[in-house]
Order: structure tokens, then sequence, then C-alpha cells
């Protein structure tokens, strides 16, 4: 089995709906190649937003790399109590099980300053307000599967 837990690359430190999450899960040399899975508040991620890439082996040692990418639009259903639990969990067979869970908070849009200009005009700088009625748009653009928004093809 590998001699390290899995580890996740390309993770923002937080996220709001309409964000695009887009990260890999690597498990490292093993024999043979880890299977790796991912989970959003412990519910797998459905398959059309998971790449499985192949195996790559170490030609020297015969031990293999295992890399899973995950890619989907993050919506307001992923965050219970604030935050988006997110999971690679790394098993070979019966003999091998590690994870690795990230907690991602929403970024909610906060006013950083407020204060007035030399002209006399008040200023208030938002940092990425975005209104629920932005982003639950009725025209049905995005098709939900089992709560993942995904684009219609």
């Amino acid at each position: 089995p590998p001699i390290e837990q899995p580890t996740v690359a390309g993770v923002q430190a937080r996220y709001r709906p309409g964000d695009i999450l887009r990260a890999n899960c690597t498990s490292h040399n093993s024999k043979p190649a880890a299977n790796l899975t991912w989970t959003i508040n412990d519910v797998p991620i459905p398959p059309q937003y998971v790449k499985l890439y192949r195996p790559i082996k170490d030609t020297y040692t015969g031990l293999e790399t295992s890399i899973a990418g995950v890619n989907f639009m993050v919506a307001h259903e992923h965050f219970v109590k604030g935050k988006l639990k997110l999971k690679c969990a790394a098993s070979i067979h019966q003999l091998y099980h590690e994870s690795i869970e990230q907690l991602l908070p929403e970024d909610r849009p906060r006013i950083l300053a407020t204060g007035v200009s030399a002209s006399g005009h008040s200023i208030s700088l938002y940092q990425g307000t975005v209104h629920e009625t932005e982003l639950t748009d009725q025209n049905d653009a995005y098709l939900t599967v089992n709560g993942y928004k995904g684009k219609r093809s």
C-alpha cells in the first residue's frame, strides 16, 4: 500500500454557489494502483463530474500512482452549515483505506471598507457580491442530477 495518505491539489480556500470546483486527488506509489473516489458531504460525486486518469507506473519500482480529477459547479445545496465537505478516499481491495477531507467555507459577500472620497461621495467596496436571484435562474439552463448542477448537453 502507499506510504502516505492521498493528496488533493487545486482546491481554493473558499467557494460560493456558481463557482467551478476543480481539483485532483493523487495516491502515490502502490501496487496495485489505489482506487480513488470523491464525495461531497459523504455523498459520492456522480461519475460525469469525475475524471479517472490512467495510473502512472514507475519503471524502476513497478509502483503505480493513481489520479482522479473532479470538476463541477458549486451549488447552494452543497453547503451544510456554511461548509462544503470534500473528501477523496483511496482504497486497495480490503487491504488499505485512507482518505483526506477538507471543509471548505462558503464565501459570503463582505463589506471591506466604507469611506468618503475627496469629492465627498460615499464609497463602499464589496468583495464579490452575488445575489441569490442571479444564481437561481428560472429558465432551467442547468439540469440538476442528484443535487449537482451541470450544463444540459
